[in-house]
């Protein structure tokens, strides 16, 4: 559980030598993410990281290459100043730490372990273990400690198992060539060990039973695997693919792999803060850390942290994360309580524009922050009192897309509009609010229109306002009239120019039939004619009375 080590194994010295891994330089940041807040200068290369969350004290074996004798540097995180250097073997690699106890175990490349007592920071015993050593881990509620080590000379490799009351190896369990990582969950008391295999050919991971010291279970995973990581709350293991650039994402109840991440390139080493179920892959050619939300599976942030890191720690209680970087000679802090998952900040520049008269176009800008989970749609609400009530007109876009478009609206009306973004934590805080007025439109239809011969040249109309003047005032209406029942039509007024709802139209034919329609004007345009009306003015007319003269007998 409170375990770091170096997974290099035997490509540490080339890394050291060479200094072959270069940055990618693509990475991202998150002004409102996990940052960088304090880098410690060692003078030394660290090869491994842990730390006690009990007495918050950090401790990183480290290589001075020239005598390869390395120390195990003791940095006070409460100061984020070295406190001790404790002179321990060759080529320090791996290192474990029991809270309970206090006793720090640091794997040298002289195949022996080395037991640092953490009140008096004193190297206090060597273990001899008969191989070479890399990766350690503790389950402080057994107090036995797991070390991966491998027979450089026949490929065989054992997993020396120590009682830590009595610093004796009490077990000695095969498994995977070229072991490197080592996880421990003390809840369910399984070990769990990543198995790189020659040039990264084992693609495992064995499950170790800590009660029988017996393999349980042997897990395929990707390419090169190193790191591995335990959530004891969700019994959820991760492993570093190195040649993938992957974490595998591992059930611990079912041994199986549920998930598969794609982070930066060459991930080493990987923590895990159970508190706030956040994960973080280092990327060695990257050097960065990819930060994934252990709820959705996903990397929501990615931060530089100097040339060539190789090993990485999480203190849950602090919510600090220690990243020892090599070519920098340096451990990077990074605060991870800056970005704690939670819902997304408020979406920002909203604004609102009505097109058309049932239209309104909505844009804004992503939040300054997602809360540490990706942004997967949002919520939008409308206001028709200026935002004394609202209704929630789309519960979630299901798109990150930050336009849409409100259709179906009544014309000349105010709608105010507020969005709100959401992840899988939840729905943020709303945004500004945003008012537009969706634009006059024509009239509609006149109605109730009637025609009337007076004459045998006038037929006189009369008809009733629209019920709707589109929002802008009638200014006028426009008469058609036809002479073949409405099979043509022809304007004999534009526009009346006028709000009187008669007109009298003269000049006409007598005797013949006339169809009318009537349509209403405002500052937008002409409406929608209304229902047409008919009308025959009479043969003649005695007195000014139209009359129709009779039918001649036929004899």
């Amino acid at each position: 559980m409170f375990k770091k080590h170096n997974p290099y194994n035997k490509f540490l010295t080339l890394a050291f030598a060479s200094i072959f891994l270069m940055s990618l330089g693509f990475l991202t940041h998150n002004a409102f993410a996990d940052q960088v807040v304090a880098t410690i200068p060692l003078g030394t290369w660290p090869t491994g990281i842990g730390v006690n969350p009990n007495t918050n004290m950090i401790y990183v074996p480290a290589n001075a290459y020239t005598s390869k004798i390395g120390p195990v540097i003791v940095i006070n995180s409460t100061t984020n100043s070295i406190v001790s250097e404790i002179t321990v073997g060759v080529n320090t690699q791996g290192v474990g730490v029991n809270p309970n106890t206090n006793l720090i175990y640091v794997s040298n490349a002289d195949s022996k372990l080395a037991v640092i007592d953490g009140s008096t920071n004193n190297l206090i015993n060597q273990i001899s273990l008969g191989s070479y050593p890399v990766g350690v881990g503790v389950n402080p509620n057994t107090n036995l400690i797991y070390v991966s080590a491998t027979h450089f000379n026949n490929d065989n490799s054992t997993f020396p198992v120590i009682d830590g009351s009595t610093n004796s190896v009490i077990s000695r369990i095969t498994v995977g060539n070229y072991p490197h990582g080592v996880g421990v969950n003390p809840n369910t008391n399984l070990i769990y060990v990543a198995n790189y295999g020659y040039s990264g050919t084992d693609k495992t991971v064995s499950v170790i039973n800590g009660t029988t010291n017996t393999v349980v279970a042997t897990i395929q995973v990707g390419s090169g695997p190193l790191g591995v990581a335990v959530n004891p709350n969700t019994n959820i293991i991760y492993v570093t693919n190195s040649h993938d650039n992957t974490i595998s994402v591992i059930n611990g109840t079912t041994n199986s792999v549920v998930n598969t991440i794609s982070v930066g390139s060459f991930p080493i080493d990987i923590g895990v803060n159970y508190n706030t179920n956040k994960v973080y892959a280092l990327n060695a050619e990257s050097n960065s850390v990819s930060i994934i939300d252990g709820t959705t599976n996903s990397v929501v942030n990615t931060i530089s942290v100097g040339s060539l890191p190789v090993a990485i720690t999480v203190n849950p209680v602090t919510n600090m994360i220690y990243v020892g970087s090599s070519n920098d000679k340096s451990v990077y802090v990074i605060d991870g309580s800056l970005n704690a998952p939670t819902v997304p900040k408020s979406p920002t520049n909203l604004s609102a524009i009505a097109i058309s008269s049932s239209q309104i176009n909505l844009s804004w800008n992503i939040p300054v922050s997602n809360g540490g989970s990706p942004v997967t749609g949002y919520m939008i609400e409308r206001s028709t009192d200026n935002g004394s009530t609202w209704s929630t007109i789309v519960s979630n876009t299901g798109s990150v897309s930050t336009t849409y478009s409100n259709t179906g609206l009544v014309h000349s009306t105010t709608y105010t509009y507020r969005v709100s973004a959401i992840n899988s934590f939840g729905t943020g805080t709303s945004s500004n609010s945003a008012s537009a007025i969706t634009f006059n439109t024509v009239p509609t239809s006149p109605t109730g229109l009637s025609a009337t011969a007076t004459s045998t040249s006038q037929i006189n109309l009369s008809w009733k306002s629209p019920s709707d003047n589109g929002g802008s005032p009638v200014t006028g209406y426009m008469i058609e009239r036809s002479t073949d029942n409405g099979s043509t039509w022809s304007t004999i007024v534009s526009n009346t120019g006028s709000v009187s709802t008669t007109y009298s139209n003269t000049g006409l034919s007598a005797g013949t039939s006339y169809t009318y329609r009537v349509s209403a004007i405002n500052s937008v345009g002409v409406g929608s004619p209304s229902s047409t009306a008919s009308a025959t003015t009479p043969l003649l007319s005695v007195g000014g009375i139209p009359v129709t003269p009779p039918v001649s007998p036929h004899f």
